[in-house]
Formats: structure tokens, sequence, C-alpha cells
């Protein structure tokens, strides 16, 4: 059966760029607003969901992997700095580590001593936050094509939306050059992992990534993007029910967790399981409708220009 809100709307079709960054603000408003690690989980789960289902088959849309490894390196950062530099909270030693002394102008600074699950708990949740929010982020930029955004924006703010497309292609760029870079050293026989390995590739790689960007900003300039007069005329992105649809899921994720029991504060003293109220739960279950509701993104293998 035809799902009702697609039946004005092709079955396969690019969605309006605003419509998903407006889904994808309104996650992140909610993934900011709460320390609870059920809700934080939901909500990286929904935007997880997101790119695998509606992600784009793009260059500029290969993303997701590299995010999710940078959310995992936020999370333990997170955990590490909490319990070892944090002041230590609770009183369930989880380990003791050789405590360095500090000078008397540092009060309240500590590296090493004693670590405990409490300060563990407090710095895996307050990392899967930035987890969550980088996930959001990174699901708009794998669904929405950033020529399309671009198009959509008013011609007047055109000079911030070349340095938002620009912003936006910047990380997919550099998972591109990684990937050949990393091939290279491989054929030529080099260290491919490693502090080594990372530090030869890390100059090439950001140089051509910021190559690729700055060539971006030009082709967008010479096209007669962001000029109060476009040069050439496009036709718009229309907003159909689908649009609403998302746009709708995302203020109501967002407005369900700032007003509606969202920002539960985990507790750690003493220790207790972390619950989900119903409108958390309600939040995350909007918060993945846009997977399953929306039209599939068209599979293109092309670098989308403007």
């Amino acid at each position: 059966m035809t799902n009702p809100l697609l039946r004005h709307d092709r079955l396969v079709r690019w969605l309006h760029p605003v419509a998903w960054w407006m889904w994808a603000l309104g996650l992140a408003a909610a993934a900011s607003s709460t320390d609870n690690p059920l809700l934080l989980l939901g909500l990286a789960s929904a935007a997880s969901l997101v790119m695998l289902t509606r992600g784009a088959k793009a260059p500029w849309a290969a993303s997701m992997k590299p995010m999710l490894q940078i959310a995992v390196i936020l999370i333990i950062a997170r955990m590490l700095l909490q319990s070892v530099l944090g002041a230590p909270m609770g009183t369930h030693i989880a380990v003791r580590l050789p405590a360095l002394p500090m000078p008397p102008w540092l009060t309240g600074v500590r590296l090493g001593g004693v670590v405990t699950f409490e300060s563990l708990v407090t710095g895996a949740a307050e990392g899967l936050r930035f987890a969550a929010i980088l996930l959001c982020v990174a699901a708009a930029t794998s669904v929405a094509a950033p020529s399309r955004l671009f198009r959509a924006l008013p011609s007047g703010i055109g000079d911030v939306g070349t340095l938002l497309i620009v912003d936006a292609t910047l990380v997919p760029h550099l998972v591109q050059d990684f990937r050949r870079t990393t091939a290279a050293r491989r054929l030529r026989g080099r260290p491919v992992r490693g502090v080594r390995a990372a530090a030869g590739s890390l100059t090439p790689v950001v140089e051509s990534a910021l190559e690729r960007s700055v060539q971006l900003a030009a082709s967008m300039f010479s096209r007669g993007y962001g000029l109060p007069v476009r040069a050439t005329r496009h036709r718009p992105d229309p907003w159909r029910p689908a649009e609403t649809l998302v746009a709708a899921c995302g203020a109501a994720v967002g407005l369900l967790c700032l007003l509606g029991g969202g920002g539960t504060t985990l507790a750690v003293s003493p220790m207790r399981w972390p619950s989900l109220s119903l409108a958390a739960a309600c939040a995350v279950a909007l918060a993945m409708l846009p997977a399953f509701l929306t039209p599939r993104t068209p599979s293109t293998d092309f670098v989308e220009v403007v």
C-alpha cells in the first residue's frame, strides 16, 4: 500500500535540504539539553538510521563511518579527561592511578589518582552528548546535497552560504583524500598505520582538501552564486508533504526534549540506572520517522556541482 504522505511525491527524489537541516537541528537541540544516556543513544541511533537509509551515494556524503569513529573517540577522550584530570566523584573505586603533585595555584585540578565508576559514567554521558550532536549534523550533510542547500538560501546571504557549503564539504574531502593517500602509501610499500603514517599523511591530506574546497568556492562564484542577481536560474526544490513531515519531526523532537522532560539529569550519587520518560521515548520515535516515511534519495555516484 502506498504511503499516503508520499502520494504526490516521487518515491525516489531529493528532499528539500532545508527540511533535513530543520530535522537535524531539532535533534541537536534535544541532545544538547540532556545527559541521559538512553535518550542520547536514541537520538544518535536515529541520526545513524537516517544516514543508512536516506544517505546519498555520493563522495560528499561518505562521512558516516568517519563520523562514527570520531564519535567513539570523543566519548573515550571525555571519559579519560573526566577520570584523570577532573575532580573525583562518588565512592565506587574502579582503579588507582599514580598521582602527580600539582602546584597550589591549580586548585581543583589533579593528574592521576583514584578513578571512580561515577567519573567514568559522567564522562561517558558528556562525551555521548557531543557525539550525538556530531552525528545529527553528519546526518544532515549526508542527505542534503550542498549545492541544493546553497540554491535554497536567499541570494542576499550568498557569501555566508558559500562559507557554509565549503565547511560542509571539507570533512568529506578530508575523508576522500585520506583514503587516496593511504592507498598510495600502501602501493609504495610504506606503513599505513601508526603515528608516523598518520603524520606523513596529514599534510598532503589537509592541503588537498583545502584546495578542493577553495575550488568549489571559485566554481560557485563563477556561476553567479552569492551575487544579488544570480547568473543562472535554477528550478527550486519543491516543498511537499514529505518535507513538512521531516521538519515537523525535528521541531517536535526539540520541543519534547526541551519542554517535556527530555533534560533528565543523570544520577550518579547514588548511581541509578537511567530511565526514559514517555516524552523522551516519543521524541526518539519521531526522530526515526523520516527514515521510513520519506522518499528514497536518488542513487548517484557523481559529485554534484553547483
